[in-house]
């Protein structure tokens, strides 16, 4: 990746990725799970020390770890500002941030871009224009869901918004780009999961659909949502703790 290392991190039971990013000996932690000490290890082992840490949207299939980790290090939280808009309740501790950012790491600096969609506050990062960080937005094989943060109410809606953040945004980066994600349905996995862009058009057909037809093809195919879903927003929100 250019100027930078590219660590992912993955859940094989939940299907979660999350991601180190290090430059001239600082690092920024992507969406990271609630057991933290990995990515310490792991900054640590590469001569990094954590300064930023990101949240990609506000989960709801698994607890974040970033006030922890942020706790344990010292660093920067950063949240979009579509995050703390939908009721963060410790936004005294984050420094937010807005599409098309800069944020310094080492001698380099990272973009941030908005991806909303699958929710409201969805943002991905980009380094340079070779990777692709790309939170809930875009897999390596499917787009995201657009109903677990406005229900079956706001979905269509959603999911025309998802519509046009990948024609609009991810479209416009090359097939070279490498996709990191954030959810890969789970289990092993031989090595990192960073497909070019290309491969990822070749292989995910919603992308070549209209506006239409993309939207009741995503709502035709949406799962369940996680019996525990809500629960788990209300955690990340910061209006509840676990064990509460």
């Amino acid at each position: 990746t250019g100027a930078f290392e590219l660590v992912q991190f993955r859940r094989e039971a939940r299907g979660c990725l999350s991601y180190l990013v290090v430059a001239d000996g600082e690092a920024l932690v992507v969406d990271p799970s609630p057991d933290v000490q990995p990515y310490i290890d792991e900054a640590g082992a590469r001569g990094a020390r954590i300064v930023r840490v990101l949240d990609t949207h506000v989960h709801a299939d698994h607890l974040s770890g970033a006030r922890e980790l942020v706790r344990r290090t010292g660093a920067v939280l950063h949240l979009s500002h579509g995050a703390l808009a939908r009721g963060v309740t410790y936004s005294a501790e984050v420094t937010p941030v807005s599409d098309g950012d800069t944020l310094a790491l080492g001698g380099e600096a990272v973009r941030v871009v908005a991806l909303p969609g699958h929710t409201s506050d969805m943002t991905g990062i980009l380094l340079g224009q070779d990777v692709l960080i790309g939170g809930d937005s875009l897999f390596a094989d499917g787009v995201a869901r657009p109903d677990l943060e406005t229900g079956d109410e706001g979905a269509a809606t959603a999911a025309r918004q998802l519509h046009r953040t990948l024609r609009e945004r991810i479209a416009q980066l090359p097939d070279s780009t490498r996709l990191a994600p954030c959810h890969y349905p789970g289990g092993r996995l031989d090595g990192a999961l960073a497909p070019p862009l290309g491969e990822v058009r070749a292989a995910v057909p919603e992308l070549a659909l209209g506006e239409d037809a993309f939207v009741e093809r995503v709502l035709s195919a949406m799962p369940p949502r996680p019996a525990n879903y809500l629960s788990i927003i209300g955690v990340n929100l910061g209006d509840e703790l676990p064990g509460d």
